[in-house]
């Protein structure tokens, strides 16, 4: 079958249109529903909802090399009067527009999203229980999202503490169950175990350096 001359012009119009219609690359439809360009965008997903999840955690280290360990048992061990302990209350969650902590019975209300507090020796007993509560507050929920979701979200938690009488201050872990990361692996973590019935801690062998903690 022949095709007459004239209709060369014709065809090459409709391959140009079709190439017009199509775009210069044939990229595939937009599929993410956090895009508001995209057909699936969900605006919900972007909204945040009160949390109040928090950390507790003890200030540890020479002065000139801090570290803070988050404590994942519950307990801290302190020293005496000659040393003030420095424990921090940190909110997991930043978005928050109010924050309520309440600690043992300090009669206080404190309200940023981090914060410490000394523990004294001679303000103590030499061990107990100290009970700590978040309540983290949201106001500008989208209530078209979440209709019934509250405000407000309360999360409680507590340490065991006992005084300890080292004479020297605390350069290396005292006791607990502690979250820890490698340097050269930070998406790897691991539990570190230190008691002080195992003798002298600061002791502890070279790879020690390898560790980071948070």
């Amino acid at each position: 079958m022949r095709f007459s001359s004239r209709l060369y012009p014709f065809l090459l119009l409709v391959a140009l249109w079709g190439l017009a219609c199509r775009g210069p690359f044939d990229e595939p439809p937009c599929n993410d529903p956090y895009d508001p360009a995209c057909i699936n965008y969900d605006p919900c997903l972007s909204q945040d909802t009160a949390w109040a999840e928090f950390d507790v955690l003890q200030r540890l280290g020479t002065w000139d090399t801090l570290k803070y360990f988050r404590v994942t048992d519950d307990t801290f061990f302190f020293l005496p009067e000659y040393f003030v302990d420095r424990v921090y209350f940190k909110a997991r969650a930043t978005h928050a527009q109010r924050y309520y902590w309440k600690i043992g019975a300090d009669a206080r209300t404190f309200t940023d999203s981090m914060f410490h507090l000394d523990f004294r020796r001679e303000l103590l007993p030499t061990s107990g229980r100290i009970d700590c509560r978040l309540i983290a507050c949201v106001d500008s929920i989208d209530r078209t999202c979440f209709p019934t979701t509250p405000l407000c979200d309360t999360v409680w938690h507590w340490f065991y503490y006992t005084f300890t009488w080292y004479d020297h201050p605390p350069y290396y872990p005292t006791a607990g169950d502690f979250t820890c990361i490698y340097t050269d692996a930070p998406n790897d973590t691991f539990c570190l175990k230190v008691r002080p019935e195992s003798g002298d801690i600061g002791t502890f062998p070279p790879l020690f350096s390898r560790f980071a903690f948070h």
